[in-house]
Formats: structure tokens, sequence, C-alpha cells
């Protein structure tokens, strides 16, 4: 914005700031900040337990709220997904220990160590 003034002949006071948009940043800075690995992670354990009949139904049982897929379009679903993961792990821990002949082996793991 500051070369755009200048080239314009507006002004050529060099005192202006010009900065986009915070949210954007924000955004921007969040994507640079993730933790490779730990998000693909927590959506299959996350889409296992919402596409699946059994371990669906067992998680709503045990008492687990609706769990929230992050999508890359909208703001701060990947920390509502990462918070409300953390909220239920107990209750998926719980399905998956209850469940472990039924339930899929490499989400149990992946339940373990997220």
């Amino acid at each position: 914005m500051r070369q755009q003034l200048a080239s314009d002949g507006v002004t050529t006071d060099t005192n202006i700031i010009s900065y986009g948009c915070s949210a954007h940043y924000l955004n921007l800075l969040a994507k640079d900040i993730e933790i490779p690995g730990v998000k693909e992670h927590i959506v299959q354990i996350v889409k296992h337990f919402r596409n699946s009949h059994l371990p669906a139904a067992w998680y709503k049982f045990a008492g687990g709220k609706k769990l929230v897929l992050p999508q890359e379009v909208r703001w701060n679903t990947i920390t509502d997904s990462l918070q409300c993961y953390l909220e239920n792990w107990t209750m998926i821990l719980k399905v998956c220990e209850e469940h472990r002949d039924t339930i899929n082996g490499t989400i149990a793991m992946k339940v373990r160590k997220y």
C-alpha cells in the first residue's frame, strides 16, 4: 500500500504503516506452527468414530460429545477439533479398551499414542 501511494504521487510520507488483515496473519501463523502428522492422525480417529456404526454407537453410549472435523477453509476448526478430541479422549480410549477385539487395531493404537 505504501508503494501504491508513493507511485500514485498521493504522498511521500514514509511514516505511513500498512499491514494486512490480522485474522489472516493469525491463520497463516497457526498453519506454520502446526505439528506435522498429529492433525492427520486425529482426523483418522475422528472419522472412524463418526463414520463407523459400532464405534459411533459405543462412543455415544459412553457419553461422548459430537466430534469435530477440521476444515482447511474454516478458521479455528483445527483448534476446535483438537480441543474436542482432548476433552473426549478418555471416552474414546475407554471404547477402544472395552471393544479391543472389534475395533480397528490401527485406530486403537493411534488413540493410545495421541
